[in-house]
């Protein structure tokens, strides 16, 4: 509690994302001061939160950020998604909203959102990854759309369970369970279980927001699917004394949270007991319990 205490509130160094930003600090502090009564923490979110609402590319299409340095040859748009994008980025508008009350904290959520669901593909229900210099040469025209936590419909998926949860927007909902169809199809794919396992961008963090919406919305046999991806590993790899497919292409295992085993094992253990959450949206269910509570 001492090191948050003594943060400086002018941080310059922090970008806007919930990876190495603002944005993925305020839901943090915003859990923490519930927990601990420090409505100095909620202060400094809000300071952050204004800070990210200052930087924000303010358009007819909605808000958005510059998250990541694009190569000189990109031309790509302003990232949708919850890792580097504007998902993860209305999140934390959503949860500094509810924490606060501030109506500018809800048009702020409101408007990344939107920026959103300009781009948003019916055809495929998912949104475009811009990061088009990833593609591999030769790659048909068109974007590409991402079925991970980091990019595209599973971690945005999330984002629209808890905006939905604290605002009871039926958009959200609608996007919500839009996205959940995406990441359940992925998951379904022959190849997805050795295609990678990592929470970050494989099978255990597509099938964690399975469970997650399962306890949200109760939508039937997404807890099955789960399960059966987490059968498919121990079958796969840990029966066979293989090594883990993390996120590190290449590497091998590694012991990590986002991208190793560490979150592997912390999926097998939301499937053990239902108690346990999620650790891909800091602050979810615990939150609304505990607000509930009292």
């Amino acid at each position: 509690m001492a090191l948050l205490d003594e943060l400086d509130p002018d941080l310059a160094e922090a970008g806007p994302d919930i990876m190495s930003g603002y944005a993925g600090a305020i839901p943090v502090l915003l859990q923490l001061s519930r927990r601990y009564q420090r409505s100095a923490w909620i202060e400094l979110a809000s300071r952050w939160g204004d800070r990210i609402a200052g930087a924000a590319s303010k358009s007819a299409e909605g808000w958005s950020w510059k998250t990541i340095d694009i190569p000189p040859q990109a031309a790509g748009r302003n990232l949708t998604g919850f890792s580097h994008g504007t998902a993860g980025i209305g999140w934390a508008f959503s949860e500094l909203s509810d924490a606060t009350g501030e109506p500018r904290f809800r048009t702020a959520a409101e408007e990344t959102f939107r920026y959103e669901r300009t781009f948003y593909s019916p055809d495929h229900e998912n949104w475009p990854d811009f990061r088009d210099y990833l593609r591999p040469p030769g790659s048909p025209p068109g974007p590409s759309f991402g079925t991970a936590w980091c990019h595209g419909a599973p971690g945005i998926a999330l984002s629209r369970l808890r905006a939905w949860r604290l605002t009871g927007d039926r958009r959200a909902r609608e996007e919500a369970e839009a996205a959940i169809r995406t990441t359940r199809r992925w998951l379904e794919l022959p190849d997805s279980v050795r295609a990678g396992f990592s929470l970050c961008h494989g099978c255990a963090g597509n099938a964690d927001v399975l469970l997650e919406a399962q306890s949200e919305l109760g939508l039937p046999d997404l807890r099955g699917a789960a399960e059966k991806v987490g059968y498919l590993g121990i079958e796969q790899f840990e029966s066979q004394r293989l090594p883990w497919p993390c996120g590190l292409q290449g590497a091998g295992e590694t012991a990590n949270l986002m991208l190793g085993t560490a979150g592997i094992g912390y999926f097998y253990l939301r499937l053990a007991n239902q108690a346990v959450p999620t650790v891909l949206l800091i602050g979810g269910r615990e939150a609304t319990a505990k607000t509930a509570a009292s």
